[in-house]
C-alpha cells in the first residue's frame, strides 16, 4: 500500500511539472502569436507599398492592390473598376504572383541581393504582358539575377541581358 501512495506521490509531481511546462507553452505560444500579428501588420504595410509600386510600373498608375494586415491580397482595381483576385484571369493571377514574389524579396533582400528564380511564370501571359515585365525586372537594376526556367525561351528575346543555356 505504502509503495502505490509513493508511486501516487510521484505521478502528482510529475503531473505538476507537466502543468507547469504546459503553461510556459501556453504563455510562449501566446507571445509569439501577438508578436506574428503586430510583424504581419508593421510588415503588411511594406508589402502593399512594394506590390503597388511593382503594380504601377507593370499596368501602369491606375491601378491598386487591396492587401490585408496579414499579407492576403484581397482585391485588384484597375482603372476604377474592382475586381476580386479569386475572379482574376489566368494570366492576371500569373503576373500577380511574379509582382508579389518581387515584392516579398524587396522586403526579406537586405545589403547583396539574392537571385530570384522563375519557373515557366509566364505560361498563361501575352507578349505584351512578358515585355512589360522586362520593364520591372529593369527597375531592379544590374545587381538583381532573374534565373528563368522555361521551354520557350524564344519569349525571352526582348530581355537585355539575358543569357540563353
Amino acid at each position: 500500500m505504502e509503495e502505490t501512495r509513493e508511486q501516487i506521490a510521484d505521478h502528482e509531481k510529475r503531473l505538476q511539472v507537466l502543468n507547469r511546462k504546459a503553461q510556459a507553452a501556453r504563455m510562449l505560444y501566446q507571445v509569439l502569436n501577438e508578436h506574428k500579428e503586430s510583424a504581419e501588420k508593421d510588415y503588411s504595410i511594406h508589402f502593399a507599398k512594394y506590390i503597388n509600386d511593382l503594380a504601377k510600373s507593370f499596368y501602369g498608375t491606375d491601378i491598386h492592390f487591396e492587401v490585408s494586415d496579414s499579407f492576403e491580397i484581397i482585391s485588384r482595381t484597375l482603372s476604377g473598376v474592382e475586381v476580386d483576385v479569386a475572379d482574376l484571369s489566368t494570366g492576371a493571377k500569373e503576373q500577380l504572383a511574379i509582382l508579389i514574389r518581387l515584392a516579398l524579396t524587396q522586403i526579406v533582400q537586405v545589403g547583396e541581393p539574392f537571385p530570384v528564380i522563375l519557373d515557366d511564370e509566364f505560361a498563361h501571359s501575352d507578349p505584351d504582358r512578358i515585355a512589360m515585365m522586362n520593364n520591372i525586372f529593369s527597375d531592379f537594376g544590374d545587381e538583381q539575377q532573374f534565373i528563368m526556367l522555361t521551354c520557350t525561351p524564344e519569349k525571352f528575346s526582348g530581355y537585355k541581358p539575358v543569357k540563353t543555356i
